[in-house]
This record gives structure tokens, sequence and C-alpha cells, in this order.
């Protein structure tokens, strides 16, 4: 992105979307001060390509977040870290939530806030399978949560998910195989979809 891009962006008003890959993230927070920026985001995602390293977004990233108070719809392919998850389950008006990454080991989400307005839970983690905690800690902060998505679920998830989110309508799975062993958990009005 080149510099002017950055200008102009910045300068926008009615911008209400936008989705960008992390190296044109990282360009914008390398070279901006948000704290004036104008436009109010009510939906922000990041897209491929992602393979862009750099030690630490966390900081920048927050101060921006912080400039954004109608944010309503997030997708994030990067894991920032507990400070902004923590800030972005703050968010009063986000309701839709997609999630890449979270820590693989060693989570029990005590810096992490409860947010009520997020109705659609996306988790698309690779390495959630064998860590319970790490998912049920998550799935804590969503207690009203409508339809959900997940890579796989297990009885101990599903139980989990029975006594805590109680307003789940849909969930949907990327292994469906994985419902033979909890569809005898949850009510019948709960649909299961499959991808």
């Amino acid at each position: 992105i080149l510099e002017s891009a950055i200008v102009a962006l910045k300068n926008l008003t009615n911008l209400k979307k936008l989705s960008l890959c992390k190296q044109w993230l990282i360009q914008i927070l390398d070279n901006e001060d948000f704290s004036d920026v104008k436009f109010q985001l009510e939906e922000f995602s990041m897209v491929p390509p992602y393979d862009i390293t750099q030690e630490s977004l966390d900081d920048k990233f927050l101060k921006f977040l912080q400039t954004q108070q109608e944010m309503r719809k997030m997708l994030l392919t990067e894991w920032f870290g507990f400070k902004v998850l923590d800030h972005i389950f703050q968010m009063p008006k986000l309701n839709h939530l997609t999630l890449y990454h979270v820590p693989e080991f060693g989570w029990e989400g005590e810096y992490v806030t409860t947010n009520r307005s997020i109705d659609t839970f996306d988790i698309k983690m690779i390495y959630v399978e064998p860590h319970t905690n790490n998912i049920q800690n998550l799935l804590s902060r969503v207690p009203n949560v409508k339809h959900i998505k997940l890579r796989y679920i297990n009885e101990s998830i599903g139980t989990f998910m029975l006594a805590n989110l109680t307003k789940i309508e849909t969930i949907s799975l990327v292994h469906e195989e994985s419902e033979e062993s909890v569809r005898h958990i949850f009510p019948q009005n709960v649909v299961f979809i499959h991808h």
C-alpha cells in the first residue's frame, strides 16, 4: 500500500467495511497514528495471504480497534493475544466473530471478558481438538450465542455447550462425523449443519 493510499484511507468518513491481508494491515499500522481516524467500521476481516511474520502487532492493532465503536462483524486469521481478544470481547455491538487461531496450550481464559452480544461464533482453529479446556474457556465468553461453527465436537464439548450456551440454535461442523457422538445430547430443535 502506498503512503498516499494510507492517508486516503485514514481520511474516509463513511467507510463501514474493510478487508485486508496481514501484509496490508502491517503497512497501515506501521505507518499511521489512528488517534484521529475518521471512519467507523461495521465489518473488519483479514484475508489471505496471511503468511507474513512480524513479532507483535498486538499493541498497534489494539490501538486501531480502540478507535472503532461500531464494529458488528470481525474475522481474524491471526492470533493477537489476550489483550486484543479481551478488547474484542468488550466491543458492545459485535455480534459475529470468526477466529482462526487461539493459543494451543495453557490458556485459562482469565483475561477475557464475557460478550453477550455475539450471536454467531465461528471457530476455525486447527489445533483445537485435543484441548477441550481451551474451547470451553472460549465458549464461556459467548453465553448468548445462537449459531456456532466448530471443526470438531465431542461429548465433553457438547455437554458443556448444552449447559452453558442455552440459546444455541445451529451447530455447524467441519468434521461432520463427530455429530454422531453428541446428537443425543442436544434437543431436536438444535439443528446440525454440515459443510
